[in-house]
């Protein structure tokens, strides 16, 4: 199988295997390989697999694509194994199958929260002396839902699971996609399993995954569904033996000869609310198993035995299945509230699967329906929370109206006050603009700004002082121009420049200087005076130390002055306009 090695700047390897015919590469989520840096794209690029032949094709990769250190003569090219691509800070090269290592110590499948999930060592699991039987495969076992029980063999070397009907594992649960995920047997006893982009992605130990191997008692997830991993060879018999509130609890038990007994423990399977997890309500059975399940076969459950100590001292569980139900329904609507809309969906879909009575049926597919009619502003809310991080307020202000005020996330965005932020952001930031004598600037932002808030008091005041100071100034300069005038008729000497190109040069390197020493207001005020003798590249340095300051309204109005009066450095401004999100 090829796989795909990324690594970035800092030598964190990444290993994605090529399991389809198209995977995009970009910045944005939503794309196959997220790369997360700011020098990638939002949609950078795509790999193309046509036969035997992998090629990549740039789709809008401002910032260039380099194929074995030369840029990209052509948008498609091929990608061969002996070839390596830099996307931004990113290497990728091609491989065949990895050779096999030993295992790292057992730190659990806890990975650090990156974009893309690195891919484990292991487990490698040596079996000597071990013989596999074709009879005994690798088998996955469910332990949760009303499916718990059913085995499935992983008798091929590579079985794909889901729910549509081209599958070789099929689970009819609506929280597995069609096409969810795939288990690879690569060698031996070595197991891979790997998400298809799955809406509800692939966990293992709570942990999620792009891709990982799995071993010997690994409890897999997909959507709500769980999965308990046994290894060929090895002897696994499902029972319920205990139900947590949270989650339930399954033992591995060794199969013993047909002449021992099997004791059942007599409870029905609770599946607490996680995360959007189902609940499945029980009720307690003291004495033999009333429960029939036509998959498991006859098996005699006379013999009496003592309940040891501590189950005689255990008190009776004294929630009712009713209890539970009601409590998933004040969960969901506590996320509801939030905005947390797709958790509220996840607990009121597994409700569904609790056998609620008719009067629970209708609060949830009441509140289910509530849930779903608030999908499509979500996004909108989010996009809108977004640009007030940026303080991007005129957006903001721009994108409110189109969020319904009788929407919870209309309600959301009264009660946290985005519109005054946004309207008392664009005053603060104008006043900033003012104070760094950039009236012109200042005006145009409260006049946009009364354009989308008409009659907003504070901007009307503050262009009416503007407009006060600029008439005073005027005046002012009149009267100065009027003397100067006077005093140039009576002296025959031309007046001086304020400041000579060597000058603004030398003021240009110490504000140079003083920004990489971190005295960035220092760097501010030597650039403004050497603008007065033409170095526009001051502009520049401006914005970086504006934006070093925090001051991000001034770091964007210079890097797009900067933009006009240095051509040659237009790269490296826009990519500091992009990081500082700034309005086109």
């Amino acid at each position: 199988m090829l796989k795909l090695r990324i690594e970035d700047d800092e030598g964190q390897e990444t290993i994605v295997p090529i399991i389809r015919d198209e995977i995009t590469i970009g910045r944005q989520e939503g794309n196959t390989i997220r790369l997360t840096e700011r020098n990638v794209s939002r949609r950078h690029a795509k790999l193309v697999r046509e036969g035997d032949e992998l090629w990549l094709e740039e789709i809008s990769a401002r910032y260039g694509t380099l194929k074995n250190g030369q840029k990209l003569a052509e948008k498609r090219t091929a990608f061969r194994v002996e070839d390596q691509f830099q996307i931004g800070d990113y290497s990728l090269t091609l491989q065949t199958d990895a050779p096999v290592r030993k295992p790292e110590p057992d730190t659990g499948f806890a990975a650090e929260q990156t974009a893309i999930k690195p891919l484990s060592d292991g487990p490698r699991r040596a079996q000597e002396g071990t013989e596999v039987l074709p009879a005994m495969p690798a088998k996955l076992v469910i332990i949760s839902s009303n499916f718990a029980g059913q085995e499935f063999p992983l008798a091929r070397k590579e079985m794909l699971i889901g729910r549509g009907e081209d599958c070789d594992i099929i689970i009819d649960h609506r929280s597995v996609s069609q096409r969810h995920a795939k288990i690879i047997r690569e060698s031996g006893t070595v197991y891979q399993i790997v998400d298809l982009n799955s809406k509800n992605g692939i966990r293992i130990g709570g942990e999620k995954y792009t891709s990982t191997y799995i071993k010997r008692g690994d409890v897999v997830e997909l959507g709500h569904v769980k999965f308990r991993f046994v290894e060929p060879g090895e002897n696994y018999v499902f029972t319920p033996s205990s139900v947590d509130d949270e989650e339930t609890q399954y033992v591995a038990t060794p199969q013993k000869s047909s002449k021992a007994p099997l004791f059942i423990v007599a409870a029905l399977v609770v599946i607490a609310l996680i995360g959007g997890a189902a609940v499945m309500l029980t009720g307690d059975d003291k004495g033999s198993d009333t429960s029939s399940d036509t998959t498991e076969p006859a098996v005699a459950t006379t013999t009496t035995t003592e309940p040891d100590a501590a189950q005689q001292d255990e008190p009776a569980a004294t929630t009712t299945g009713n209890d539970k139900i009601a409590q998933g329904i004040s969960r969901a609507k506590e996320q509801l509230d939030s905005g947390d809309v797709e958790k509220a969906i996840g607990i009121l879909e597994g409700l569904e699967y609790a056998d609620p009575d008719p009067k629970e049926k209708e609060q949830i597919s009441a509140l289910l329906l509530e849930a779903k009619n608030e999908r499509p502003f979500q996004d909108t809310y989010r996009s809108i929370e977004g640009a007030l991080g940026r303080d991007e307020y005129i957006a903001v202000l721009k994108q409110l109206p189109t969020l319904p005020e009788h929407t919870l996330f209309g309600k959301l965005a009264k009660k946290n006050e985005f519109e005054t932020k946004a309207r008392e952001g664009v005053v603060t930031s104008a006043k900033s603009m003012m104070a760094d004598n950039q009236s012109k600037e200042a005006t145009e932002a409260l006049k946009e700004l009364l354009e989308v808030s008409p009659g907003y008091a504070p901007a009307q005041d503050l262009l009416e002082e503007m407009a006060a100071k600029s008439a005073a100034v005027k005046v002012a300069s009149k009267q100065t121009s009027s003397k100067s005038s006077k005093s140039n008729t009576k002296s025959s000497k031309p007046s001086k420049p304020k400041i000579t190109k060597e000058e603004a040069k030398a003021l240009h390197k110490s504000a140079n200087s003083k920004m990489f020493s971190g005295d960035n207001s220092g760097a501010i005020s030597d650039c403004k005076k050497a603008l007065d003798g033409g170095i526009t590249d001051c502009y520049r340095v401006m914005g970086i130390a504006y934006k070093k300051e925090g001051n991000t309204s001034s770091a964007c109005r210079n890097f797009k002055r900067a933009l006009k009066y240095s051509p040659s450095m237009a790269n490296g401004i826009r990519r500091q306009i992009d990081e500082l999100g700034c309005e086109e």
